[in-house]
């Protein structure tokens, strides 16, 4: 009989040892069948940052599949309990109609929710929301009130809104300085469009003495950060001779890339310049447009 316990026990030892080293290779398993499933039980748990930290994953995809409606529902979730970037994501979600369909209304009140929070890019989007009267009904006064808070955060979006209502008179006076002043800030945080108003402002002495070699500067400028009427601006000037020497090599480079970027008319004015270029002129730039693709283009 002892020796029939002391086998049971044995057995019972051996059966147990065998169920712990099973454990974690279930567990492995059941990770791999599913690598959230452990963020998905802090955040089924109430962890408000592995409900954001779920949410972004199923947004984006980084651990597998894309699913934005489950992405949105956990974003909703978090900001319910006060998360504010969920707020911004989900507002996001709404304005777009990630996951769900368009609905204005919703994406402004996670937007304001964001935007009480102090996060610039949903201040930002609430601004564009009253300009525009989306979602809530338009109220220039309001629009400027959320650029300038997301501004005061060098969001550069903000500020190239804000320089636009000045430039416009929209909701405000006219003030082709201040517009300038604005512009001035955004394109120093590399904002295209920022460039190219600053470039046609110098072009044409809008408010500011005329300077076609500023033009050419901030043309430049935006032109690498891809604007394409930037770099048709400068085939013109380089055929012209606007701020430059007339330099029909060079033209025949940005209408190409103008062409490149979908300028309307780039493709006859390339054309053009084509013929009036040697043939080793032609491959040169050419291959410099290659060049210029690769770093500034990401071709």
């Amino acid at each position: 009989m002892l020796n029939i316990t002391r086998v049971s026990g044995f057995i019972l030892c051996f059966l147990a040892a065998v169920a712990n080293a099973q454990a974690p290779a279930e567990a492995s398993k059941n990770a791999e069948a599913d690598p959230l499933s452990a963020l998905r039980s802090k955040a089924a748990a109430g962890d408000l940052q592995a409900m954001h930290d779920l949410a972004d994953d199923l947004d984006e995809g980084y651990s597998g599949a894309v699913n934005q409606p489950e992405a949105l529902k956990w974003f909703e979730k978090a900001a319910a309990k006060g998360h504010i970037d969920s707020a911004a994501r989900a507002g996001y979600m709404y304005d777009l109609a990630e996951g769900t369909e368009e609905n204005n209304v919703r994406a402004a009140q996670l937007y304001l929710q964001a935007a009480k929070g102090g996060e610039e890019v949903a201040q930002f989007n609430l601004g564009l929301m009253y300009e525009d009267g989306e979602g809530v009904k338009q109220d220039l006064d309001r629009a400027r009130f959320w650029y300038e808070k997301s501004a005061a955060q060098d969001y550069s979006g903000a500020i190239y809104s804000l320089a636009l209502l000045y430039d416009n008179g929209t909701g405000v006076k006219q003030d082709n300085l201040k517009a300038i002043e604005l512009y001035t800030k955004a394109a120093g945080f590399d904002n295209p469009s920022a460039s190219y108003n600053l470039a046609v402002m110098y072009d044409n002495g809008e408010g500011i003495p005329e300077d076609d070699s500023k033009a050419i500067d901030f043309y430049t400028a935006a032109a690498r950060l891809g604007h394409a009427d930037a770099t048709f601006n400068l085939g013109v000037s380089y055929r012209d001779g606007d701020g430059v020497k007339p330099q029909p090599a060079r033209s025949y480079y940005w209408f190409t890339l103008a062409e490149i970027l979908e300028s309307e008319g780039a493709d006859v004015e390339r054309a053009n310049m084509a013929r009036k270029i040697s043939a080793a002129d032609k491959s040169k730039m050419d291959a410099q447009v290659e060049e210029f693709k690769e770093r500034y283009l990401g071709d």
